[in-house]
Formats: C-alpha cells, structure tokens, sequence
C-alpha cells in the first residue's frame, strides 16, 4: 500500500494499476479500494461472448457452439487461463 500512495518522481510521469480479484470484501477489509479512482465490476460471461472468445482464438464454430452451450457462463480471466492451458 506504502507503492500505490507513493507519488511518481516525475511531475509529468503517470502510473496505471490495474488490480483483478474475485474477492472485493478483502480489497475493502484491506482499504485498498479507495486508493483505486475506478472501480469496475465485470459480469460473468454469458454464451455467446464464450463463443466469440473462442472464436477469435481460431476455435471451430461447432465446437465453439458446444463449448459454450457446456460451459453456460464464466469469468473471462478464468476462461483465457483455460484457453491458454489448452493452446
């Protein structure tokens, strides 16, 4: 936390943080939420943006159709580290 309060040495240099969890109550119970001017919360994906996924990574659209139909909804993040384990 001491890092994110810390003010960058040059008046014209810029830090981008971007900080993922599952977890928001820890962040809040840590107080590292409001150090944060942005939040956002990403919805699960439904099956059709699987299916887009899954296509843009060269997937056949029958299997992209069953996989998605499968798999009904998930946290990108989640589906990119299975993609990745699986290219």
């Amino acid at each position: 936390m001491v890092l994110i309060k810390k003010i960058p040495e040059r008046e014209d240099g810029k830090l981008l943080i971007i900080g993922t969890t599952s977890k928001n109550y820890v962040l809040k119970d840590l107080e590292i939420v409001t150090l944060f001017d942005i939040t956002l919360n990403v919805p699960l994906l439904g099956i059709e943006e699987i299916k887009a996924v899954l296509l843009s990574y060269n997937c056949e659209e029958i299997l992209a159709q069953e996989i998605s139909e499968f798999i009904k909804s998930i946290a990108i993040k989640q589906l990119l580290l299975i993609i990745d384990m699986a290219i």
